[in-house]
């Protein structure tokens, strides 16, 4: 595992609870809550995973880094 993975994991668990807490949109329901939560940040992961192969690695393109 990465050394920052840990931080990684602790900033998911706090972003996660601040989204859970937000009551901003009061007039969806739960469900329908999540899915624009859902479809807003779908394609951050894709977009991060290059972006930290680049930052820890140097190439955005192998896996940790891998030849």
């Amino acid at each position: 595992m990465h050394p920052r993975e840990q931080i990684v994991k602790e900033a998911e668990n706090d972003l996660r609870e601040l989204l859970n807490d937000l009551q901003f949109c009061r007039d969806l329901t739960e469900g329908e809550y999540f899915r624009v939560l859902g479809v807003a940040f779908s394609e951050v992961g894709t977009w991060a995973k290059y972006a930290i192969r680049m930052e820890r690695h140097g190439d955005s393109n192998t896996p940790g880094g891998m030849a």
